[in-house]
């Protein structure tokens, strides 16, 4: 009787490890900056990335993808290294050093002890790949500064990358970097015009 337990254990250890070593490894993701030269070379512009706003379907580690009307699928070996927010705040930080030629960047993750010339809001409404194959980024900014600070710019977005295969994550990752980058080249110019425009005041 004892031998049988032993045995049935013994066989059950072996079945669970089985499973777990056959499974498919785990691939990890991170969205990094874009190496770009920088729309002004005049430095000191300090800016503080106040939000950085995700819906809630990507609030998790496993990338999200499009898999019919209405419908998202979440892959369980091809996961976020970090949570996406924070991965896209500070990659949004340095885009944006990288662009306006300044270090002096805050964001929730690193505060400034400089009052910010200006502040930029994000808002991301949809950021994954739709059915068809293309990353689709959609959402807006806003882009404020002044003494007393206003609002200087509001700007939706709805971008689309290129198609890439279904289930080809390497690539749409390299997309969703791409579209990323789109959107701080865009908001860093609205910050240019506004900065421009205060001077000539």
């Amino acid at each position: 009787m004892k031998l049988s337990r032993v045995m049935y254990l013994t066989l059950v250890l072996i079945c669970v490890t089985g499973c777990r070593s056959g499974g498919a490894p785990i691939s990890y993701y991170l969205i990094d900056p874009v190496n770009s030269v920088a729309l002004t070379q005049t430095p000191g512009l300090s800016i503080e990335i106040r939000d950085l706003h995700v819906p809630q379907y990507l609030e998790r580690f496993q990338i999200a993808m499009r898999s019919g009307s209405n419908q998202l699928v979440f892959s369980d070996n091809h996961q976020w290294a970090e949570s996406l927010q924070k991965n896209l705040m500070r990659t949004t930080a340095r885009n944006f050093a990288t662009l306006l030629n300044t270090a002096d960047i805050g964001t929730p993750l690193t505060r400034s002890s400089n009052r910010a010339d200006y502040v930029v809001e994000i808002y991301i409404d949809q950021f994954d790949q739709s059915t068809v194959g293309e990353v689709v980024f959609a959402g807006h900014f806003q882009i404020i500064g002044g003494k007393p600070y206003k609002v200087f710019a509001t700007q939706s977005f709805s971008l689309s990358g290129a198609k890439v295969g279904r289930g080809d994550y390497p690539m749409m990752v390299a997309s969703m970097q791409k579209l990323l980058f789109e959107v701080c080249n865009s908001a860093a110019a609205e910050i240019l015009l506004a900065e421009q425009g205060t001077k000539l005041k």
